[in-house]
């Protein structure tokens, strides 16, 4: 197993283990609120986390604290060259690059932008590494992938730009 499919697994595991519950009707929410020990009607003892999810508000700091630790451990992973190209190869395999040659639900799968990647000189070198190893070493398909991914982060730079500019035309309105 690779370090990145072993935090993604414990991970996973901690997640699976939270008390969470899901009540899609209202004779599934009434079984929930009976496991947490709970009447239907003791709502303002739960808190919905959208999706048809919920976690007692005792349990809210916890959720919260879990999943900021996951994020820091992801953080800290993401340090390791090993582990940036397993989680790179790992996600395009898992998203069907050799199929689609597109990088953008590997991308969302993982959180990040073309911009993160193009900006962190580690994260791109074993992004690239781990498009060599998934398109069976075509050049021609890593060109024409990471033109594309040039394209989407000048794109993503075009719109932040955009956003830029019409936060401060907004604003200038505002001060008149």
């Amino acid at each position: 197993m690779s370090k990145y499919t072993e935090l993604k697994a414990k991970h996973q595991a901690e997640v699976d283990a939270f008390p969470f519950g899901f009540a899609f009707s209202q004779s599934q929410f009434d079984e929930m609120m009976k496991k947490w020990g709970l009447k239907p009607t003791d709502i303002r003892e739960i808190l919905s986390i959208g999706g048809g999810g919920y976690v007692r508000k005792s349990d809210a700091d916890a959720m919260k604290e879990m999943f900021a630790r996951h994020e820091s451990e992801r953080k800290a992973a993401m340090q390791d060259d090993e582990y940036l190209y397993e989680m790179f190869d790992y996600e395009l395999a898992n998203h069907e690059y050799c199929i689609t040659h597109d990088v953008d639900d590997t991308l969302d799968a993982l959180g990040l932008t073309a911009k993160e990647v193009n900006d962190n000189p580690k994260m791109k070198f074993a992004f690239q590494w781990a498009l060599y190893h998934q398109s069976g070493g075509d050049t021609d398909v890593i060109e024409g992938t990471l033109r594309v991914a040039k394209e989407r982060h000048e794109y993503e730079m075009d719109i932040a730009r955009k956003t830029a500019e019409f936060k401060r035309a907004i604003a200038a309105q505002e001060d008149c």
